[in-house]
């Protein structure tokens, strides 16, 4: 199945727009709702790449990962994803202040991923489709996925607090949570066994 990358990168984006890493490093409204979708497209490219992309139900929620070795976006991956020319779409400020806050989250995130650990990059729906399910159908066809390829268990992490307890009700068990020093927001990691 070819997905649309536009359409799911517009999916992620509407979905992560109220985030608070994005509110806190994109804070103007505007110009976070004209990046985002050029931001997740490119992350989708490099799920592609290195793990796998998901859309359930026609494209109304997507879902991308990793292998352990690529949960970061490092240069290279940059320059065949698209994502090299972000700092265009972000601004320079908006730009630096993602960057300083993943840097160390990265780092700290490096210490929970083995080699045994698929890492979930994002998840999203639409609008219209909140509340429905597919979500969590998106965290099953990963773990599913993930499973096939060999891996034992799903990693991933949020800043968003009304996150935490839909993945604990998904299976997921916190694993670390600390205060990011740049940004002041509260970091939560997450572990899932795939049994």
């Amino acid at each position: 199945m070819t997905i649309d990358l536009r359409r799911a990168g517009a999916v992620l984006g509407g979905a992560f727009q109220q985030d608070p890493l994005f509110e806190w490093a994109l804070p103007d409204e505007a110009r976070r709702a004209r990046a985002l979708p050029r931001i997740f497209v490119g992350s989708l490219r490099h799920c592609a790449r290195h793990g796998g992309v998901i859309e359930v139900h026609d494209g109304a929620a997507v879902v991308c990962w990793t292998d352990p070795g690529h949960f970061t976006v490092r240069v290279g991956d940059a320059l065949r994803s698209g994502m090299a020319v972000a700092p265009l779409w972000l601004g320079v400020s908006g730009a630096r202040r993602l960057q300083r806050h993943e840097d160390p989250v990265d780092r700290r995130m490096a210490g929970h991923i083995s080699p045994v650990d698929a890492y979930l990059m994002a998840v999203g729906t639409s609008p219209a489709s909140r509340g429905s399910g597919l979500g969590r159908e998106c965290v099953q066809a990963v773990a599913q996925s993930a499973k096939q390829a060999g891996y034992r268990s799903v990693v991933l992490r949020t800043e968003n607090p009304d996150n935490v307890g839909l993945y604990e009700h998904l299976g997921f068990e916190v694993i670390d949570q600390w205060t990011a020093e740049v940004s002041g927001l509260e970091v939560w990691a997450f572990r899932r066994p795939l049994t």
